[in-house]
């Protein structure tokens, strides 16, 4: 598994760094976060189906459990805190721009509950303990 992980990361290494060059940091954010986007609303849609979850706070905490981040959910009068103590990234220690899957990710399920734009407060691959996102209602 630790080689499968390795090969994997050095890959996804290689590939955003090649998607820079050829299309600039810009570019490569709005791939990123366009594919992570539909797939975060694609397993919301099929968690409400399955689960009949219907509050983002419970699709949310579903969605991240699965992908094994240690999510913990707060929501608040006006906000949504996503803390991530587990980041995707960490083990592989990428580029910080893979933050931008998180966050699409994050946004496609937002998407399904009207919330459109995700703040990103902290990550790991910015040298915080936990990664935190914040959705504004």
């Amino acid at each position: 598994m630790s080689a499968l992980l390795h090969f994997y990361g050095n890959f996804l290494k290689v590939a955003l760094q090649g998607m820079k060059e050829v299309i600039g940091e810009k570019g490569a954010v709005g791939i990123l976060k366009f594919s992570s986007r539909k797939y975060g609303s694609d397993i919301a849609r099929m968690l409400m189906r399955f689960t009949g979850s219907s509050s983002i706070k419970d699709v949310l905490e579903q969605s991240m459990s699965r992908l094994r981040v240690d999510p913990e959910v707060e929501e608040g009068e006006n906000f949504i805190e996503v803390r991530i103590k587990r980041c995707p990234f960490w083990r592989i220690r990428g580029d910080p721009l893979l933050c931008a899957i998180t966050e699409g990710f994050l946004e496609g399920v937002g998407s399904l509950f009207g919330l459109k734009t995700v703040k990103r407060i902290q990550t790991k691959m910015g040298g915080a303990s936990e990664c935190i996102f914040r959705f504004m209602k």
